[in-house]
């Protein structure tokens, strides 16, 4: 049947971030290797080299698996298809990490229609739709287990986030339970703090605000955690709020560069430019490497007719910064300036 439903429908294309994330992490995190391998593949497996081989494969992510143990395994999932001691489930598992989406998509609605209270399925069932395209499908699926799909969904944020690629976070958040309205619980850290970095990167400061107040309170005496709210303030412009901040997470972590740039940012909003001035030169004194506070100097200093000192700093954030944003965003100001680098 897999082969023959194969040729019948087109597969989706599938990312191996949706493969991993989805697969790996809804199976591994909730349930674990031995869970999964005691009560679900290898315990239906008769066949005892196709059952070592996936015991082997299977400590590893798929694509992972050597070519031979991946052949051998989803060709013995192929002879098995019709044969109705393998329970769809396990049939299922073998269709999507074997790339035959088409029929990991009916063999796992079949296993879902039948064992709705098992979430493993649910997330599998849920992996088949959003590959073939039913994104608003497989959200619902996944939601009818909220406990498990909240830290699902943030390690998704995680991904995206790290990534910038902020259309892919808006998708999770926006499609995520509202765990920010329940009972505050400590199984949600991550959640809290992907969630407070997620809403600010798609312009939704006030549930950015809500996530990292919630994750405050789990870490209160945690500088990087303030910096993360200061942030949020100054995405909604809540200025005054920011410097309150920022003044917590200095407190707790002195002497960190990005606290002092954020400190500088509310400043500026609150229209106190010599302070402003102030908190950028002592975050640009902290950290060479960090570099915003090197840059906004350098538009400060083109702000007051101090092109030379502006050219100063500019190349600093040239040099030194890590970030490569940074050094491009430097590096055309320099040659709007009429300057050359090196």
């Amino acid at each position: 049947m897999m082969q023959s439903l194969s040729n019948k429908m087109k597969p989706g294309k599938m990312k191996i971030l949706l493969l991993r994330g989805i697969l790996i992490l809804s199976l591994v995190s909730i349930f674990g290797w031995h869970g999964i391998i005691n009560n679900g593949l290898a315990k239906n497996f008769h066949n005892i080299e196709i059952e070592r081989e996936l015991l082997q494969g299977m400590q590893s992510q798929p694509e992972n698996w050597p070519l031979e143990i991946k052949n051998n395994v989803c060709d013995f999932g192929q002879s098995r298809t019709s044969d109705i001691t393998y329970n769809q489930r396990n049939l299922g598992v073998l269709a999507l990490v074997c790339g035959q989406l088409p029929d990991a998509k009916i063999l796992l609605e079949r296993a879902h229609n039948t064992a709705q209270w098992d979430s493993s399925i649910g997330f599998l069932y849920g992996a088949a739709l959003f590959d073939f395209g039913d994104q608003a499908q497989a959200f619902e699926v996944w939601n009818a287990y909220p406990e498990q799909a909240v830290p699902f969904y943030s390690r998704q944020v995680r991904t995206a986030s790290l990534d910038n690629d902020t259309s892919t976070v808006a998708l999770w958040l926006n499609s995520m339970p509202d765990f920010l309205s329940w009972p505050l619980s400590n199984d949600w850290r991550e959640a809290y703090l992907w969630a407070c970095i997620g809403y600010r990167q798609i312009n939704q400061p006030d549930k950015a605000q809500q996530a990292c107040k919630l994750l405050l309170k789990q870490q209160p005496e945690v500088g990087w955690t303030w910096m993360l709210l200061g942030n949020a303030y100054i995405t909604g412009k809540n200025f005054a709020e920011a410097e309150n901040a920022f003044k917590m997470a200095i407190k707790y972590q002195p002497e960190q560069s990005p606290y002092y740039y954020g400190l500088g940012q509310a400043y500026e909003g609150l229209g106190q430019s010599e302070l402003a001035w102030q908190a950028y030169l002592h975050s640009a004194e902290l950290s060479a490497e960090f570099g915003w506070a090197q840059l906004r100097l350098a538009e400060l200093e083109l702000e007051r007719n101090n092109p030379a000192q502006a050219v100063i700093y500019l190349r600093q954030v040239i040099d030194y910064a890590t970030e490569p944003y940074l050094k491009k965003q430097a590096l055309l100001k320099l040659t709007a300036l009429g300057e050359t680098y090196p």
